[in-house]
């Protein structure tokens, strides 16, 4: 039909509101509808591709069990640190302190449980120790002697891994002199269940082994001989140490196994232990049989057991005794002995009743009663335990108690030995000195360890570093930091690393660790000097003008100083100038000890010193110095240099030094031609001079060898613009005067006053006289370079000092600094203190009971001597806060870290200073009154649930609030200030109180601040609020239901993300009305269709088109997510999967790398593409800190197919890292695991070194190539041929290997 118009009407049925409705629609409107349908819509933007490299940045330091074990030789007594997926063996040194002695992470899965094989060979007196684990087996005589002549150390390690495998382990030392693991894996072919390994016993002979399998079954592992393994391991055969195994299933659940001593005089003797629940009651099941009988016959008889007496039932702990083949039996309330157990029901007698304290002590955090945890025997001569049998039994909330039994059982002595500030969770003894040493374990918070010398009162020697559990963790990164220039005015690449700090809940002792990595210094000596100090040296005492033991000169800005310090370092005091041969009066410029001489040059003379016998050379008394200023001088074997300036005109003065006659005789003069800085002489006594002209820096030489006066002198910034034209697009970056030059290894090491250190090499190809082959940035003051050689390590020691910082530097086999470690002074007594600031470094040849390097460091008006670590290693700093948090964030407003924590069960908020970590919390009420608790917070039992910081802005103006979620449903805003009185008595104080409270019926589970409003999660609901000032009050503007609660919330444009704990990453609408009275709805647009159980999100990049978004679960997976934003409808699109060994709790983002390798300073590190946004970081419970590296699809590529070649060369030890075998070495591109590239897979590859090695056939080789090409867009493989430039590739691997997985911190 027509209107009146002539327009065609017709009836149509549209979806309209939810319903189908009938309309009449006109032909116009229809072809309008068309037309507008066929207009060009904007392209939709595809998700990404992209490849994801993981990376642990710092272990775990939670040990599950403690171990006494001789791994390396029956002279070691070592301890065994037994982790989630690490053991580590360490020393017990003289000081107290333990020593790292080796460290093993590539382990499948999740280690179970452990045990020690073998006898402790150690010896005191004229009889040796024995423990737990004392063969008792004569020598076998079929076997021939020479087989009990190996090296083979006393015990053995035996791991028991979460797939049911066995791992035996044992340590000795490599053909380069370092410690090495030897591992022999043991996979069971009967293993009938996962979970075999719950318990672990071993027997006293060490020829058996029992694993249980809680609900189904046990199996029996009989062992080799002794002696057996030893004649395998003298001929170089692999140990095979599992005989044979014998399966026994089991009707109930066996809660405990164990061996029991034999008798006396029955060595062959071997007891089986089970408790066995069967319906709810537990029974004692034993085993018994001699040595070498037939398990299966042993297993055949179905056993029911006898039944414990109720008060005994489910014991914690069963301890077998070495007397009478009687065991304890812990349980929470008491202590029973129990005899008689071999051929009829058991005797069960309450040894002791532990007495429980009512109110729990501080470390201690559980609801109930502490219950025991742990037990060891220590170290006792073989004759005491023939009798008699001693042990230690620790519980959760610190108590240790020591026991002693008689043959007969009965015990003679239960004392208390001492209620440890520490939550023990594992334990061990060891001998030392004629003391126990005890070593407490935790596993929330620090352990502990002490020496309990006999009739003595027990002795403090040291803590066991442990930040577990790590419940929340922040970073002082801001985004606006990502601008060109900071807020100090600096450009982004000259500020400083950011921070970042985790709370560790360890009862109601918890702390904040600050996650540092780098090379632990330990202090051993801090000496009070003068304000001012230019440089220290420290050298052994000699000649009769000095008491024995060592000296230290020190040179201050009117002169110098001698300090004289005791063989054991324990007394200081200084020497009268008359009294020595140096010269006192003027500032020291260089000083040179050896066996044979001693040089020192200050501005006013020369003195050289051999034995008794000294002379001094006043600079004035040679004609060629009489008007001259000394500046700086140098000394090389007899060779001293010296630069000086008669008003505007330097020269170089070298002095030649007689040893025999002590005389000092002047050999030429050297012209210099500008101002000079700084004056070295390498080995080949090439004279290297630092020049200024006026305008820029020049490094000058000059052959000491040859007759030439006259310096070669080139630009510094000349010679960095030919080898690297293209790294500065913008120009060359300013540099400052050179301030130090040292020589090692062929190489030119130069530091200058603005902080960059060049590496010179001679040039052969071109007119220069060097190249610089490697250019960085570590700070924008001096970088004062000293290096070292010590008798007791092959290579020379770099230090170098920059802002405070200092640096240790490894020179690798090309004389490249490639290992660049942030050294970190700790003292042991204050493990909470802050960066000690250190001026000037160097290492002085003094001896050190574990062979590392001790450095003279110079910070402010103290002189610290310290140890170096060998190798770099999480560094942790502890603030200790004496209540338990549980939340924490950074304010840069208030410049200060803000926790929440639970005060005797009650939440609070602390206000704590990092860099001092004081607390600077004052609660005050709305009348400005100081209070205990703010309004809103201090009710028992109520939980802090989320904190964050809201910037308020309205009206153009800007305010900081903190927004604060309880469990109780409260949500607080809480206005925050420094107090502007500040006083001589302590440091500035936050006041904080409550500014506006809303109460919900239902828990607050995160809150998120923007501009005027809050969102924030109450029960399964979303609510959006926005403050109204003048009615004082909190006014709901929507909400929307949810089906689980939102964990974690961010705003990302105009939508909300809310993470929740079951239904995974949804996006909704947040959009603000324009009138306040208006109700807003939202929608849903985007949803995780897999809804993995969520842990935390973050979103790591946006553009128009989507986001990614990375999401962690509680099943240790990773996932990247692209949000469409362009298709709102569409589900959220997963681009890779990646598998931890830990779930990541919380993600952040952060610009924690140091200075010198921050991706946009000028370096000659940063040679690949990144696409840099900050790194990102995740942290497990566990206390593990992970790393997350977006690739480009090229760079992808080439890793994993490394990857891939490491499984095809190794499968066993590929299998290691969770990842799929496959044959296909070619990387194939897909939205799963294939996509992760695991960096602890590629580094332990990298420390071995066998590139060469894994792409030996010649089509990985050209596939290698090929590869390599790709990256950049072949910009690094210009210029090479892959038929002659093989090696050249090869490097090109080497570096993008060690480019990707450098260090974060």
């Amino acid at each position: 039909m027509a209107n009146p118009n002539g327009s065609v009407i017709f009836n149509t049925t549209v979806f309209r509101d939810g319903s189908w409705v009938n309309e009449r629609v006109t032909l116009q409107s229809v072809l309008k509808a068309h037309a507008a349908s066929n207009q060009i819509r904007p392209a939709i933007e595809p998700a990404p591709r992209f490849g994801l490299l993981t990376k642990t940045v710092i272990e775990s330091s939670k040990a599950n069990q403690i171990l006494p074990v001789n791994l390396r030789s029956p002279q070691h007594d070592d301890v065994a640190f037994i982790g989630d997926h690490s053991v580590q063996i360490c020393q017990l040194r003289t000081d107290g302190r333990l020593k790292e002695v080796i460290r093993k992470t590539d382990f499948p899965c999740r280690i179970r449980s452990a045990c020690v094989i073998g006898a402790s060979r150690s010896k005191t007196g004229d009889e040796a120790q024995v423990d737990t684990l004392t063969p008792i087996i004569k020598p076998d005589p079929g076997l021939p002697f020479s087989a009990t002549q190996s090296q083979l150390p006393p015990q053995l390690l035996m791991l028991v891994l979460e797939n049911g495998d066995s791992v035996f382990l044992f340590v000795r030392t490599g053909s380069d002199g370092k410690n090495e693991f030897i591992a022999e894996h043991f996979q069971n072919p009967r293993a009938s269940s996962p979970d075999l390994g719950f318990h672990v016993a071993v027997d006293p002979s060490s020829r058996y082994i029992v694993l249980t399998n809680p609900e189904e079954s046990f199996v029996v592992y009989e062992l080799e001989s002794r002696e057996a393994l030893e004649h395998r391991y003298a001929r170089g055969e692999p140990l095979r140490p599992v005989k044979s195994i014998r399966n026994r299933r089991i009707q109930g659940v066996i809660q405990n196994a164990t061996f029991l001593y034999p008798r006396a005089g029955d060595d062959h003797h071997i007891i089986l232990l089970l408790i066995i629940v069967n319906n709810n009651q537990s029974h004692i099941v034993i085993y018994q049989w001699d040595l070498g009988n037939d398990l299966e016959g042993v297993f055949a008889e179905v056993k029911s057991g006898h039944r414990i007496i109720p008060e005994a039932q489910m014991p914690l702990l069963l301890i077998p005794l070495t007397v009478d083949s009687a065991f304890l039996a812990v349980s929470a309330d008491h202590i029973w002995v129990c005899t008689q157990c071999l051929y009829g029901p058991p005797t069960f007698e309450a040894m002791i009743d532990i007495p429980l304290e009512k109110s729990a002590r501080p470390r201690h955090h559980g609801l109930g009663a502490p219950l025991w945890t742990s037990w060891t025997r220590p170290p006792r001569l073989k004759s005491f335990l023939a009798k008699r049998d001693s042990i230690f039994l620790a519980r959760e909330d610190g108590v240790v108690i020591y026991i002693e039994a008689e043959s007969d059982c009965i015990p003679t002595r239960c004392t208390l030995v001492k209620t440890f500030d520490t939550s023990i969770s594992a334990c061990a003894s060891i001998n030392e000195q004629h003391a126990d040493v005890l070593i407490l374990g935790s596993d929330s918070g620090p352990g502990s360890v002490w020496r309990a010398p006999a009739r003595k009162p027990i002795e403090p020697l040291g803590i066991l570093p442990n930040w577990s559990p790590a419940v929340d963790f922040t970073t002082t990164y801001h985004a606006d930091t990502t601008e060109k220039f900071n807020k100090t005015g600096l450009p982004v690449q000259l500020r400083k690393p950011d921070r970042i700090f985790a709370t560790c809940q360890s009862g109601k002792m918890g702390s904040i660790t600050e996650y540092r990595y780098g090379k632990k210094a330990s202090i051993g000596l801090s000496i009070e000097a003068m304000p001012g100090m230019r440089d220290s040296w420290m050298f052994p005492s000699r000649g009769s003008f000095s008491p024995h033991g060592y000296s230290l000169l020190l040179s201050e800005p009117g002169g110098s100083a001698i300090l004289s310090l005791t063989p054991d370092l324990a007394v200081v005091e200084p020497l009268a100038a008359e009294s020595v041969p140096y010269d006192l009066d003027s500032p020291t410029l260089v000083f040179k000890d050896s066996d044979s001489l001693s040089v020192q040059v200050t501005t006013g003379s020369v003195v050289l010193i051999r034995g008794d016998t000294s002379a001094r050379y006043v600079h004035s008394g040679f004609p060629c110095l009489h008007e001259a200023t000394i500046m700086d001088a140098c000394v090389m074997d007899e060779c001293v240099a010296v630069s000086a300036h008669i008003e505007s005109v330097f020269s170089i003065y070298i002095f030649k030094i007689d040893q025999t006659k002590l005389t000092l005789s002047h050999v030429r003069t050297i012209n210099a031609g500008a101002e000079v800085t700084c004056v070295s002489i390498n080995s080949n006594f090439t004279l290297l001079v630092g020049l200024w002209d006026g305008s820029q820096p020049l490094i000058g030489s000059c052959s000491l060898e040859h007759t030439s006066n006259e310096l070669a002198a080139e630009p510094l910034p000349k010679l960095l613009a030919i080898e690297q034209p293209n790294d500065y697009p913008t120009g060359l970056p300013d540099i400052e005067s050179i301030g130090s030059i040292v020589s090692t290894q062929g190489r030119v090491l130069v530091g200058t006053k603005s902080g960059e250190l060049f590496t010179l090499v001679k040039d052969h190809s071109t007119h220069s006289r060097f190249k610089v082959v490697n250019y960085e940035k570590f700070g924008t003051t001096p970088a004062i370079l000293t290096c070292h050689q010590i008798k007791s390590m092959a290579d020379p020691i770099l230090l170098l000092t920059c802002d405070t910082n200092l640096v240790s530097i490894e020179i690798d086999h090309k004389g490249q600094p490639r290992t660049k470690s942030r050294v970190w002074p700790v003292d042991y007594e204050n493990l909470g203190a802050p960066p000690l600031p250190v001026l000037r470094a160097r290492v002085v040849d003094t001896p050190s009971e574990a062979g590392q390097a001790q450095i003279l460091m110079i910070s402010g008006s103290n002189l610290v001597l310290a140890e170096l670590d060998d190798a770099p290693g999480p560094v942790q700093r502890s603030i200790e806060l004496k209540s338990a948090p549980n939340k924490i964030i950074y304010s840069h407003f208030l410049r200060c870290l803000v926790v929440a924590v639970l005060k005797d069960d009650k939440p609070s908020l602390l206000f704590i200073d990092p860099n001092t970590g004081e607390d600077l919390s004052k609660p005050v009420s709305s009348k400005n009154q100081p209070v205990e608790f703010i309004s809103g917070l201090g009710k028992e039992r109520d939980r802090i649930l989320c904190l964050n910081e809201w910037r308020f802005i309205k009206e153009g103006k800007i305010f900081y609030y903190l927004v604060v979620g309880t469990r109780n449903g409260n949500l607080l805003v809480i206005y925050s200030q420094r107090e502007s009185d500040q006083t001589l008595e302590g440091p500035t104080r936050i006041r904080y109180w409550t500014k506006w409270k809303k109460d919900y019926s239902e828990p607050v589970y995160s809150v998120l601040g923007y501009d005027e409003g809050l969102v924030f999660c109450t029960g399964l609901t979303l609510r959006w609020g926005r403050v109204d000032e003048f009615e004082r009050r909190l006014k709901s503007q929507k909400s929307h239901d949810l089906e689980s609660p939102a964990t974690s919330l961010k705003i990302s444009g105009d939508k909300l993300l809310a993470m929740t704990s079951k239904d995974s990453l949804i996006v909704v609408d947040h959009i603000r009305a324009e009138n306040p009275g208006t109700p807003e709805k939202t929608t849903v647009h985007n949803v995780d269709p897999q809804r993995h159980r969520g842990g935390h999100f973050i979103e790591t990049q946006r553009t128009d088109g989507g986001s990614i978004v990375l999401i962690s679960d509680i099943e240790c997976n990773v996932g990247a997510f692209w949000i469409p934003w362009q298709t709102p409808d569409a589900d959220v699109e997963m681009a890779l999967r990646a598998s931890l060994r830990a779930s990541v709790r919380k993600f952040q983002v952060a610009n924690v790398r140091p200075l010198w390798d921050h991706p946009e300073t000028f370096s000659s590190n940063n040679r690949f593409t990144t696409d840099h946004v900050g790194d990102i970081l995740g942290i497990s419970l566990n206390g593990s800190l992970h790393s997350f590296t977006y690739l480009t699809i090229n760079t992808w590529r080439f890793l994993r197919f490394i990857q891939n070649l490491i499984a095809t060369d190794d499968p066993e030890t590929y299998e290691l890292y969770r990842s799929p075998l496959t044959s296909d070495l070619e990387p194939r591109q897909g939205k799963g695991l294939e996509m992760q590239v695991d960096g602890d897979i590629l580094e332990r590859f990298l420390i071995k070194g066998e590139l060469e090695k894994l792409v030996s056939k010649r089509q990985s080789m050209t596939r290698f190539m090929e590869l390599l090409e790709k990256i950049d867009n072949g910009e690094h493989t210009q210029g090479l041929s892959p038929e002659n430039d093989g090696e050249k590739y090869l490097t090109l691997g080497y570096d993008i290997l060690e480019y990707y997985l450098r260090p974060v911190l």
